[in-house]
């Protein structure tokens, strides 16, 4: 007897074990199965939304990216010709000179001076030392900030050489060109 209410025992077990399985695959497992595929089902409809809404906005985008090229291209002719720092600073240089020259303005001294970036753009500075009177130095103010590209005076330092003749003055000046620091990566 005692056998048989052992196999019975493990005969119930068993049943009971494939009852509760069964349970679980028809009526558990497929709720959490479906749990599953909506929630990715949910996560693909909020990509194809996204990427629906890039293509909704692909002609605002492409208007805009439009604009920022020919913004780019506006400012690019308003910096200096792109090269490297060292160079650019010389084209200033000479660009100072000629200007100089063209208002009768002597420079007694010039010296390029440490780069720095600013953003999305490198500031090449040049420090300029002239002897001149105060109209010529104005004149010549007037033709920096009248040129064709920006150019920054940053700093003026002006002084009378002759207490006695206060005409004839000595300033100091850092003019400033700039060029894209983008531009410089790609190139050098």
């Amino acid at each position: 007897m005692g056998n048989s209410k052992v196999k019975n025992l493990t005969w119930i077990a068993l049943i009971g074990a494939m009852g509760i399985a069964a349970f679980y695959f028809a009526l558990v497992y497929p709720f959490i199965l479906n749990k599953r595929v909506n929630e990715k089902l949910e996560i693909e409809e909020q990509r194809l939304e996204n990427y629906l809404r890039t293509i909704r906005q692909k002609p605002e985008k492409d208007a805009m990216l439009e604009h920022l090229i020919q913004s780019e291209e506006r400012y690019q002719d308003m910096l200096m010709e792109p090269d490297k720092p060292p160079v650019v600073a010389a084209r200033l240089q000479n660009t100072l000179k000629g200007m100089a020259e063209n208002e009768g303005v002597n420079i007694i001294s010039e010296k390029q001076l440490a780069i720095s970036e600013q953003g999305a753009f490198i500031e090449v500075p040049v420090e300029i030392t002239l002897r001149c009177s105060i109209t010529k130095l104005t004149n010549l103010i007037y033709a920096i900030e009248d040129y064709q590209r920006f150019l920054d005076i940053s700093k003026l330092n002006i002084r009378v050489v002759n207490i006695r003749n206060p005409i004839d003055i000595r300033a100091d000046m850092t003019v400033s060109g700039f060029i894209l620091a983008r531009g410089i990566s790609e190139e050098g």
